[in-house]
């Protein structure tokens, strides 16, 4: 194991674009703390007063809300540790201690992803990208080559997930986001064709065209500021300079057929970007409408969340009498506000204190802002006689209830 992690280490210190990327992860590591001592932003860990302020829990970590701090200070203070290590790592890059400066990326990393980990309402298509590169950076041999194909597929993804009317018709941005309509109408479809097409430009041997395509990766980060936000910005900013500082000046030796050659050179690489790339078509595969789902589109790239509308019903069935309550809160955030998950969670709590005299049935309808008629997305009856309720879409679609 030890053997595993020097091996990383040298990798990126025999590398001066490695040593240089380094660096960058460390300020994405400042602008997150930055991002978290903001107050709708710290709000996510502190604990609920009110039942709308409940976490938004990963399924696979109902109990998220158990890791919440009692006053603002004390989750501030998590958040001074963070920083300490950031900047220790800045001293070990300064002194060009290869070891200790991949061992310090390596705890900030764990942190983040602790982060992540423990509020789903924190994860969003930056922070998906952002952990991917970290890990190929971190955990895979070739590091240059992996992340470089990595960054290339996301776009990829990004932009085929674009090619629909809710996209190309300015219905999936939020509000705050103005721009003149004829001009954001072209800058739309250009934005579709740049990810799911022209990234690919980044493996040409031709340097005008190659560089073009860098400077128009950089812009699309830039633009990405007043749709988002600061923090997804400099995590989208981030992301792109690493295909800047990898084929900017020599390009991908070889071409793309050669670099192709190099990533399948190991097993791991293939393993990890197959993987990433099953999350994004499975959605499409087990979904009648990815877009809607929750548990399909876990991680997958998600382009559409502040443009869904939906309503719920929970239908309190006693002898005689038929309640429909509103009781359940909300996602915290644009993209959780109507994701199936939220809701699967907010049902399993309200089951805990519900009696063994009474049905509840519930009901999620959800649709796109474009579209006619909302779907039902769920429909469970009795819905506390099931059990694990945060796996109700995936356990469906298997057919287990």
């Amino acid at each position: 194991m030890k053997s595993f992690f020097r091996r990383q280490a040298d990798e990126i210190g025999f590398s001066s674009t490695l040593r240089l990327y380094g660096f960058v992860l460390l300020l994405t590591h400042i602008s997150t703390q930055i991002h978290l001592l903001q107050n709708d932003v710290a709000s996510l860990w502190i604990r609920p007063k009110f039942f709308w302020e409940e976490a938004d829990c990963w399924p696979f970590f109902p109990a998220c809300d158990s890791l919440a701090a009692g006053e603002k200070w004390m989750f501030f203070a998590v958040v001074g540790v963070y920083a300490l290590i950031t900047f220790l790592g800045f001293a070990f890059f300064w002194m060009k201690k290869s070891s200790r400066f991949y061992a310090v990326l390596l705890v900030l990393f764990l942190v983040k992803a602790a982060l992540v980990a423990s509020r789903y309402a924190f994860f969003g298509n930056e922070e998906l990208l952002y952990l991917l590169l970290s890990f190929s950076f971190l955990f895979l041999p070739g590091k240059i080559v992996v992340g470089r194909w990595l960054v290339v597929l996301f776009h990829v993804f990004a932009g085929w997930s674009m090619l629909n009317t809710e996209w190309l018709s300015g219905a999936a941005l939020p509000a705050r986001f103005a721009f003149p309509q004829p001009l954001l109408r072209f800058v739309l479809y250009e934005i579709a064709l740049f990810q799911a097409l022209l990234i690919w430009g980044v493996f040409s041997s031709g340097a005008l065209f190659r560089k073009a395509v860098l400077v128009h990766l950089i812009a699309l980060s830039f633009l990405s500021y007043p749709v988002s936000g600061f923090y997804p910005f400099f995590l989208s900013l981030a992301c792109a300079l690493f295909l800047v500082m990898t084929v900017w000046r020599d390009g991908v030796p070889g071409g793309i057929s050669c670099d192709f050659s190099r990533l399948t050179g190991s097993k791991a690489r293939v393993v990890f970007l197959v993987l990433f790339a099953v999350a994004q078509v499975f959605p499409r595969w087990i979904s009648e409408d990815a877009a809607l789902s929750g548990l399909p589109k876990l991680f997958a790239i998600n382009v559409l969340g502040p443009s869904l509308q939906c309503h719920y019903h929970l239908f309190r069935e006693k002898p005689g009498s038929t309640e429909d309550l509103r009781i359940l809160s909300w996602g915290r955030t644009d993209r959780t506000l109507c994701d199936p998950l939220v809701f699967l969670e907010r049902l399993r709590k309200y089951c805990l204190s519900a009696t063994g005299e009474e049905k509840n049935h519930f009901v999620l309808l959800s649709k796109r802002t474009t579209d006619i008629r909302a779907r039902v997305i769920l429909k469970i009856e009795d819905a506390c006689q099931k059990r694990n309720l945060q796996w109700f879409e995936l356990k469906t679609s298997l057919g287990s209830y």
